[in-house]
């Protein structure tokens, strides 16, 4: 026997102790048994035995020893790859990085199911037991977390790498040899490399067609009632909740006031030229879902502009298109589906006046950057930050190329200069009053709920008080729903002086020393969906969800009231009936068939970002910085919001529509810009 073989036989023992490790850690029960269940088979035991028991207890069971053992050979197969010799350029890729990303993933893990499945910290926080779970848990998917990294980073250098030799190929764009295609195949791709622009947008239209006709005239949710009330004067709870500047004037920026004038323009003019609201909801149904496949498609053109090989910009528009969540929003009346749109535009402009360095830039490109980093600012509340962050980025990256600058801080000023002069004289002059400051106080509200419902003997009548002078006393600790602020906040109360905030304040800081569990909980528990794709989670927007909110939007703490003024309704044609049952039987097999279920859900766009962004900073590449810098502040708005990603979806969805871009940015070898005429619609 050589020297080798022992070392081998070594090696593979400890592989297979650890691939076992992992097979047990993942399919650890950590609820724990009962005590009936543990008696039953250990009969009266106390002390140590019994935690040792109630661990054993929540192994798989005998019944489910055979697909335990199928686990542990899968991960054997895969550990040993890592582990083994072969695995040192897999390790090399993932270096220290993977270990923080695994931690963070295996943690996120952990809390994310007990919150999920208990709503608190309990599998984690509590007793010995539940603390060698959860050890179990953390460790296995550490350890699976890291493999996953390394990975993925190795695949991701190796795909960049046969980016780069594809683009130095005669070929060049790395097309591929119309020779090595059947001749529709390669005709298609000829003409996809011809029109980087116009191909995708009519790829998407297709694709996305049947649920414009399916879903018209449009799919509400209760904000879309919300707006359009306001822009036609009429009650709703959000202006009814806050003290108007005019009593006449019901537009509130508790949604952007332009996307609301959109909507409600839209609708009126249905109303005015057809004589039907449907009518006017489906054209703005149909101009958001045109702008979106013309933004996504001007995305894709970019791509190509930079140099992205045909192969990675044909698997971004796929999954643009097959995927349904960016199909299903692009026909909700929400003002999250054109900021997105808008955001995306913005951010690969920016990366691409940063790529371009000192070449000059065509004037549309300049022109296209300042107007949709305005649409960007004026799309949704306080996304002027979106706007600067991203903008100061790409400044940060771009300190050689005195033109470039400019173009930026041209897009910047303009932005920032448009937000301030309608906040601060144009909507004031026209009475829309500012959105309420319970808006920025979703999280010490909540927080505030969940104390006074967990300790109701700790409040003294003074404290309550101090409560009471800022939120409804009476009502919070009932109202409070540990996945969204929205009962909270509907009981702030509007006359609340800058006194009765600082006491709020002060007492929320002797709280949260007296229990900051219960502090750190409510928080977990409003956001813990952003990363951990839990069993919680719904897909909230529907064509039976529409037509609740087109009826009456009743839910359990609110009336819209919209149809006592509008007729409002779900197309009964034939046609769109059948379709709209193709696109919701489309939609539900992603809901439910493992890893696509993925696709429907925030936590994957969120852990994609987090990789991306690290395999970014480990691989230098810092000319994506203007996209990351804006997709991380769209994530900090929304984590500061009001809802967990289990309830909306929407929250997440520019992060969504960014990454797939991101992704091909760091992959696709795009260092340089396509020469002029590279393609008869292409960005040069």
């Amino acid at each position: 026997m050589s020297k080798r073989e022992p070392r081998l036989v070594r090696h593979g023992l400890i592989v297979a102790l650890l691939a076992a490790w992992c097979a047990l850690g993942i399919l650890v029960d950590l609820s724990g048994a009962s005590y009936g269940e543990i008696h039953k088979l250990y009969g009266d035991v106390q002390g140590a035995a019994y935690i040792i028991a109630e661990v054993l207890c929540s192994l798989p069971a005998r019944d489910e020893a055979v697909f335990t053992l199928l686990v542990a050979i899968l991960l054997y197969q895969s550990l040993r790859t890592l582990h083994g010799a072969e695995g040192e350029r897999m390790r090399k890729a993932g270096g220290a990085a993977a270990w923080v990303v695994g931690a963070l993933f295996a943690a996120a893990l952990l809390f994310g199911r007990s919150f999920d499945e208990v709503g608190s910290s309990d599998y984690v926080t509590g007793d010995i037991a539940a603390g060698v779970r959860s050890f179990m848990f953390f460790s296995s998917w550490l350890i699976l977390g890291r493999y996953g990294v390394c990975q993925l980073f190795c695949w991701l250098d190796g795909v960049r790498a046969e980016a780069g030799a594809a683009r130095m190929a005669p070929a060049a764009g790395g097309r591929i040899s119309a020779a090595r295609l059947p001749a529709i195949a390669s005709r298609l791709c000829s003409w996809f490399d011809r029109h980087p622009f116009a191909a995708p947008a009519i790829v998407l239209a297709v694709a996305w067609l049947p649920v414009l006709i399916g879903y018209a005239p449009a799919l509400f949710m209760w904000d879309t009632d919300t707006q359009i009330l306001q822009w036609f004067g009429l009650p709703n709870h959000i202006s009814s909740s806050v003290r108007l500047l005019d009593s006449s004037v019901l537009i509130t920026q508790h949604h952007p006031p332009f996307h609301t004038a959109l909507v409600g323009l839209c609708v009126q003019a249905g109303m005015t030229f057809a004589g039907s609201e449907n009518v006017g909801i489906f054209l703005y149904a149909f101009l958001q879902w045109a702008f979106d496949i013309a933004a996504l498609a001007w995305a894709i053109n970019l791509l190509s502009s930079m140099g992205t090989v045909r192969a990675v910009r044909l698997a971004v528009l796929a999954f643009l298109a097959l995927v349904p969540a960016f199909s299903n929003y692009s026909v909700l009346v929400t003002k999250d589906v054109p900021f997105a749109a808008a955001v995306l535009v913005f951010a690969m402009e920016l990366v691409f006046l940063v790529r371009a360095g000192g070449s000059p830039v065509p004037a549309r490109h300049v022109v296209i950057l300042s107007v949709s980093s305005v649409a960007t600012a004026l799309l949704r509340s306080g996304a002027v930050a979106v706007v600067i962050a991203a903008c100061v980025a790409a400044l940060a990256v771009s300190r050689r190329h005195p033109t470039a600058r400019r173009c930026i801080a041209a897009s910047l000023a303009c932005s920032v200069g448009v937000s301030l002069i309608l906040t601060s004289a144009v909507y004031p002059a026209l009475a829309i009053t500012p959105s309420s400051k319970r808006e920025v106080l979703s999280i010490p509200e909540q927080q505030v709920a969940r104390f006074m419902r967990d300790h109701p003997g700790w409040v003294t009548s003074d404290e309550l008080r101090v409560v009471d002078a800022v939120l409804d006393a009476s009502k919070i600790a009932k109202e409070y729903e540990p996945s969204r602020s929205d009962p909270v906040k509907a009981t702030f109360r509007e006359d609340a002086s800058a006194d009765d905030l600082r006491r709020f304040f002060d007492l929320w800081a002797r709280w949260f020393a007296e229990d900051p569990g219960c502090f750190l909980s409510a928080t977990a528990a409003n956001y813990y969906g952003y990363f951990y794709a839990g069993s919680a989670m719904s897909w909230s927007y529907t064509s039976y969800s529409s037509g609740v909110a087109m009826a009456n939007a009743e839910t359990d703490w609110f009336k819209s009231g919209i149809a006592r003024y509008f007729s409002f309704e779900p197309a009964q044609n034939p046609v769109s009936r059948a379709l709209d049952g193709l696109c919701s039987g489309y939609r539900l097999l992603f809901q439910r068939l493992p890893l696509l279920t993925l696709t429907m859900q925030a936590a994957l766009y969120d852990w994609a970002l987090l990789l991306i962004t690290v395999y970014a900073i480990t691989r230098h590449q810092i000319r994506l910085a203007p996209l990351l810098a804006a997709a991380w502040v769209v994530l900090a708005v929304a984590l500061a919001g009001p809802c967990n990603a289990t309830t909306y979806f929407r929250y997440a969805y520019p992060i969504a529509v960014i990454v797939p871009f991101a992704f091909a940015l760091a992959i696709g070898r795009g260092e340089g810009l396509r020469t002029r005429g590279s393609g008869s619609d292409g960005a040069h």
